[in-house]
This record gives structure tokens, C-alpha cells and sequence, in this order.
């Protein structure tokens, strides 16, 4: 695999990523992008810093396509919630009940039941949990 390095820097990326060196979260991107412009390659800076090279490699090539916001933000990954926030309260607020003020057969609510009742309440009201 041909070695992979950031792109030329301006005076104000540089200063900007050796200040961020000694950030606890994100100081080793900074580290990669520094080290490769300095011109190590991935398998060296991955030496230095004890970071896999894809990850290495990942960083470099965030910086060269997005610059310095590809550096600061995160990408979203994963898939989307399956239930929103007001369905969250609305599930915390029946929790909240006892069971028996609702008309079950029950004082406590367990996990099973609470998940029962959302699921007979939603087949009722077509609501969408």
C-alpha cells in the first residue's frame, strides 16, 4: 500500500493542531495530522502514538477531504433511535402509574408487563412506539 500524508498545512492549521496536541479527546488526531505533515508514514506515526493504521490512515484522509472541521466534528454512525424523546417521557410517565390505578390485576409494574400494557395500549390507539 503507497503511504498516505496530510496535505500541505497553512501557518494557521499548524499552530491551530499543535495547541490541540495536548487535548485529552481528540489530541491524537491532532498528533497524526502533525506527524504525517512532518512526514512519517501511517505504520510509523501508528508506532508512535499506539494507534491501529487504519485508524491512522482514517484521520489523514478526513483532514485532506474536510480539512479542519473533519478533525473536530464526529461522524454519526449506527442507526437511528427507534423511539423519540416523547415517547420515551410517555413510557417513563405510565411507568411512573401503579398498574392498579390503571385497572390491571397488579402493584408493580415488571418490565414484562409494562412492555404488555404499552403494546395493548398502542394496538388501541395506533401509537407508535
Amino acid at each position: 500500500m503507497e503511504p498516505i500524508f496530510v496535505r500541505k498545512l497553512n501557518r494557521k492549521e499548524r499552530d491551530f493542531f499543535y495547541d490541540l496536541i495536548e487535548d485529552k479527546k481528540i489530541g491524537y488526531r491532532a498528533k497524526i495530522i502533525i506527524l504525517s505533515y512532518e512526514g512519517y508514514t501511517p505504520p510509523q506515526i501508528e508506532k508512535a502514538i499506539n494507534m491501529h493504521v487504519k485508524n491512522v490512515r482514517k484521520w489523514i484522509h478526513r483532514f485532506n477531504e474536510y480539512g479542519i472541521k473533519g478533525i473536530l466534528e464526529k461522524k454519526k454512525t449506527g442507526r437511528k433511535p427507534r423511539i423519540n424523546e416523547k415517547i420515551i417521557k410517555e413510557i417513563i410517565n405510565i411507568a411512573k402509574i401503579p398498574p392498579h390505578k390503571l385497572g390491571l390485576p397488579f402493584s408493580n409494574w415488571s418490565l414484562r408487563k409494562l412492555e404488555s400494557y404499552l403494546i395493548s395500549k398502542k394496538k388501541n390507539k395506533n401509537i407508535s412506539y
